[in-house]
């Protein structure tokens, strides 16, 4: 039997690996299950196996938010609230969407293009020690400064729920998801 495989692309980014686009003009269904599984697979081993606290996957799923209209920078964050980590760890999917204002200390920075995954703490105790740690995303610019690890920063965004990666020790942490329209550093 002849099959026609009209496009197979594995795209490799970072630590992840994620499926392009897969299709079959066979007429055999079986063949095209097998073909959808064997993809799945590949993709699923490729991502909890990753021995980093690299995100296994790269930030497709969801975009950054943008503003439809001419929004200015102010208005953007005059809609943004400010949030305690409790508050948005216990009930993500409750203020997925919701529009935050958040500070924290950087602890850990991906970038990649001008493209930025971050580990941001964003409890600070009395003795200055920050802690409860969450994910960002962000694609703009910090007025053409570099997001650097133990920067602190004041992040505005939408909220969108958690994000779970593997540890360093192969463990995996769930922990909210901020996706940053700006990020000023202090």
């Amino acid at each position: 039997m002849i099959k026609k495989i009209m496009a197979f692309m594995i795209i490799a980014a970072g630590a992840g690996v994620g499926i392009a686009g897969c299709g079959s003009a066979s007429t055999d269904t079986a063949d095209s299950k097998t073909t959808a599984a064997t993809t799945t697979k590949a993709t699923t081993t490729a991502t909890t196996t990753a021995p980093t606290t690299t995100p296994t996957t790269t930030p497709t799923t969801t975009a950054a938010p943008t503003t439809t209209t001419k929004e200015s920078k102010e208005d953007f964050m005059a809609k943004c609230k400010p949030y305690e980590f409790k508050e948005i760890a216990r009930n993500p999917e409750e203020h997925k969407g919701e529009f935050a204002k958040l500070d924290g200390k950087v602890i850990q920075v991906m970038e990649e293009s001008g493209i930025y995954t971050l580990r941001v703490n964003i409890t600070k105790d009395k003795y200055d020690y920050w802690d409860d740690t969450i994910m960002v995303w962000y694609s703009g610019s910090s007025d053409n400064n570099r997001i650097l690890e133990d920067d602190i920063v004041t992040m505005y965004g939408m909220l969108d729920g958690v994000y779970t990666y593997t540890t360093v020790m192969g463990n995996e942490n769930t922990v909210p998801l901020l996706l940053a329209e700006y990020i000023d550093i202090h």
